[in-house]
This record gives C-alpha cells, sequence and structure tokens, in this order.
C-alpha cells in the first residue's frame, strides 16, 4: 500500500489554486499534480515551489505548488479537484466547490419543438455576462450553449438586450 500524500490546499477561489504537498514514498522528488475543473483536466504542474514556512518538509520547503486559472471560472460555480498525477490521490482539502456568483435572470422562451430551443435570456446583475443554459430532455442533462446571438428585434424594443439570442439544436 502506498504511503500517503501529507499536503493541504490553502486556498481555492476565483484566482487561483494553491497548496503545499510531499509524497512520502517518495520524498526527493516532487508531486505531479492534475487539476481538474468540473472533471475536466486544467492543468498539470509540480509541486516544487519554495516556501520558508515548508523548512522543516522533506525537499526543504521546494514542495508548494500554484495554479493560477487560465481563464475565468464559470459563473455558475464549479468543482475543483487536485489530485497526485501518478495514483489519482486527492490532496487534503480536494475537492472544493466553488460558489456560484450572484445573478438575476430574465428571459423568455419563444419556441421549442424536437430540433430546437429558441428565446432569449440575460442576467440583470451582470449584463456584459454571456449566460450558458442546459438544455434538459426527461431529467438528464443533453447539452450545454451561449446565450450569445444578436437579436435586432429586442435591442429595438429598448430591454438594452443585444447578443442574448440562444437557437440551440436539442
Amino acid at each position: 500500500m502506498p504511503k500517503p500524500l501529507v499536503g493541504y490546499i490553502d486556498v481555492c477561489d476565483r484566482e487561483r489554486v494553491a497548496g503545499w504537498v510531499v509524497d512520502l514514498a517518495a520524498e526527493d522528488h516532487p508531486v505531479r499534480l492534475r487539476i481538474l475543473m468540473d472533471g475536466h483536466l486544467v492543468d498539470e504542474i509540480g509541486a516544487k515551489t519554495f516556501r520558508a514556512d515548508l523548512l522543516h518538509m522533506p525537499r526543504q520547503g521546494q514542495c508548494a505548488f500554484e495554479c493560477v486559472w487560465p481563464e475565468a471560472l464559470p459563473h455558475e460555480g464549479c468543482l475543483i479537484e487536485v489530485l497526485d498525477s501518478l495514483l489519482d490521490r486527492p490532496i487534503t482539502g480536494s475537492p472544493f466547490y466553488i460558489e456560484p456568483l450572484p445573478s438575476s435572470l430574465a428571459g423568455s422562451i419563444d419556441k421549442t419543438d424536437r430540433l430546437h430551443i429558441a428565446g432569449w435570456v440575460r442576467d440583470d446583475l451582470n449584463p456584459e455576462r454571456t449566460v450558458w443554459l442546459t438544455a434538459v430532455i426527461d431529467g438528464e442533462p443533453t447539452t450545454r450553449f451561449p446565450a450569445n446571438h444578436f437579436r435586432r428585434d429586442l435591442r429595438e424594443a429598448g430591454g438594452g438586450i443585444e447578443e442574448l439570442f440562444v437557437d440551440a439544436l436539442v
């Protein structure tokens, strides 16, 4: 049985995930980590950055890691996992759930049939945000799509709605 990982996620927020980790079975080698967001690989990094507060640890403090998100996290929140690349062992503190940002959605479905969903949606608290929607059929999520197509009729109606048309193939 492999020895456990020793470590901790110090920070996990909408900017970055950071912490430290040591594999007690291979103290001389930095741990390779896989950073996952909702089950999808975001990055693979080594825990080899120096931190003075970890001098007492194996590798003389060169066991810290940090991953700055390459793009903004989903407005709807997400699950972050930090696993060692070798055996998929989670770091203490993983998984970590990032809470959704506040929103106030307004919209309408204009048309639905066996092949299409059409309508509009906006987030009144975040008007510049592209709202992402998920089509659910018989209780099962089927496809995820952005509400980001231009609708002249909505802009002309004076609602301040510009790129909010949804037309998705189901």
